[in-house]
């Protein structure tokens, strides 16, 4: 692999954004001239993106959506596969963090364009054993493969937990491989903005809004229809 993009929402997270910068910066020169950061702001009113971004020499591209939609992470990840370039992206959530270690063996895999990969895990607070269950919503592969499998379905704009429906997709286009490469993971223990705290989960629209429309789509693997239905901007 010779480049790679890595794809973070983010929404009212700046202090796991500074974490992020200070991990950008370790990579260096090579790697730093071999990635490209797309965030994308999904929303943020309290603290944008922008206004927790400090001056640094890492490649990185901002993107805002303009509507403040609770639990958008479907769109905002179709967002940043539409403004990537082709090739290799990893996309994943703000409270994983790709270190310097890892990275490099993100770069030393022998990839296949047929193939998308997802990782392991391991705790940041004492960096301990490796948990080689795979995390539902972060994967590396192309972004042709992403649009193949249409995107994420921005029918779960607004609920929690439907990360499932985009697995099924892309099983539906390419092979699945899991990697022993790990990704650092935080929780609002280590970092208070860790993850989203704005909206409830159990509550979320999904249990009591088309329930039996949204139940039947988790059950099948089936392209998404219409996708990127937001306004945005690029901001950086």
């Amino acid at each position: 692999m010779d480049n790679l993009q890595i794809i973070y929402p983010y929404y009212e997270n700046p202090v796991m954004l500074n974490k992020h910068l200070e991990t950008w910066e370790q990579w260096g020169d090579l790697f730093k001239g071999n990635v490209k950061i797309i965030l994308v702001d999904d929303g943020s009113t309290r603290t944008p993106a922008l206004n927790a971004i400090y001056p640094t020499d890492v490649n990185i591209e901002l993107y805002r959506i303009k509507e403040n939609i609770p639990w958008n992470q479907n769109g905002a990840h179709n967002l940043g596969f539409h403004v990537a370039d082709k090739g290799w992206c990893l996309s994943t959530d703000i409270d994983h963090v790709v270190i310097y270690s890892q990275l490099r063996k993100i770069f030393e895999l022998k990839t296949h364009g047929n193939s998308f990969y997802s990782f392991a895990r391991r705790q940041a607070r004492d960096l301990g054993d490796v948990n080689y269950k795979r995390h539902p919503n972060s994967w590396l592969l192309t972004r042709d493969m992403y649009w193949e499998a249409g995107g994420y379905d921005e029918d779960f704009s607004g609920y929690y937990g439907s990360d499932s429906v985009f697995r099924r997709a892309l099983k539906s286009v390419g092979k699945h491989k899991q990697l022993n490469t790990y990704l650092v993971v935080y929780d609002l223990e280590d970092i208070p903005d860790a993850n989203t705290t704005e909206f409830g989960r159990k509550d979320s629209k999904y249990y009591s809004v088309n329930y039996p429309h949204l139940v039947k789509k988790r059950r099948i693997a089936s392209k998404a229809e219409n996708p990127l239905r937001l306004s945005w901007e690029r901001v950086i």
